[in-house]
Parts: structure tokens; C-alpha cells; sequence
């Protein structure tokens, strides 16, 4: 189940690092990932979905939050803590996955930085564009 967001001001969920909590997102049958990973996607409302999008796109890469809440056109992090929010609503079937995305205390700034692991990164990737696929084909037909 998804940490609600801290509300330190730090942006980053309750419960500690997520250092190697996506693993779920890593294995298990690639069908089942791919329709856990499009179920999740679907879920999330714009500004989560920005998120998860900014991380995939940036593969590995560890992400302070002020440059997310940047990134998600904030002023802040509370943005981004409102983001983190979508991720333990409901009882969709890829909660058992737990939060696809990773995030540790930078040691230097004492800000949270999160990242996607290149394969989870990838996954999330190949899902977005298979949902924008889906919105132009619906616009053509229309």
C-alpha cells in the first residue's frame, strides 16, 4: 500500500527511504506488470501522472523535489505531496505493487529526491504512450 505524503513540507511519503520498494514493479509475469503498471496510470488524476511521467523520462535519474514541484508548474512542494496523495487511494488490483517510484533524504540538501529504476521507468513509458496512442485514435475518430 502507498505512504500517504509526509507533512514535514519535505514532499517525501511517510515511512522512510523507499530505497528497493519497487521490486514488485520489476518482477512478476510481464502481462500482469504491464496491466498493473496501464491500471495505475489510468488512476491517476493529471498532476500524479506528470509525476510518474517526469520520472520516467528521466530513467535512474534521482530528482529533488523542488525540481518536480517545478516540473508540475508548483510554487512548491506541497504540489507534489498532493501528487504523492493519488498514489494509496482506492483498492485498485496494482496495490499489491506498492508505490512504483523510489525516494531518499539527499544527504547534502536534506530535500527528497525521488527516481524510477530504468526497467520500471521503461514500463511507465511504454504505458504513456500507449495512452496517448489511445486519446489520438479517439480524437481521429471523432
Amino acid at each position: 500500500v502507498a505512504a500517504p505524503a509526509d507533512a514535514s513540507g519535505n514532499g517525501a511519503p511517510r515511512g522512510g527511504a523507499g530505497a528497493g520498494r519497487d521490486i514488485r514493479w520489476r518482477t512478476g509475469e510481464p502481462n500482469a506488470r504491464r496491466a498493473d503498471a496501464a491500471a495505475l496510470y489510468a488512476d491517476l488524476p493529471s498532476t500524479a501522472r506528470r509525476f510518474l511521467d517526469h520520472l520516467a523520462n528521466r530513467p535512474g535519474e534521482r530528482v529533488p523535489v523542488d525540481d518536480l514541484a517545478a516540473a508540475l508548474g508548483a510554487a512548491g512542494r506541497s504540489t507534489v505531496a498532493g501528487s504523492l496523495a493519488a498514489f494509496s487511494r482506492g483498492d485498485a488490483p496494482w496495490r499489491g505493487r506498492g508505490l512504483p517510484f523510489l525516494w531518499e533524504e539527499d544527504s547534502a540538501t536534506g530535500a527528497t529526491v525521488y527516481w524510477l529504476e530504468p526497467e520500471v521507468a521503461g514500463l511507465f513509458r511504454a504505458i504513456r504512450e500507449d495512452a496517448d496512442r489511445s486519446a489520438d485514435d479517439g480524437d481521429a475518430g471523432g
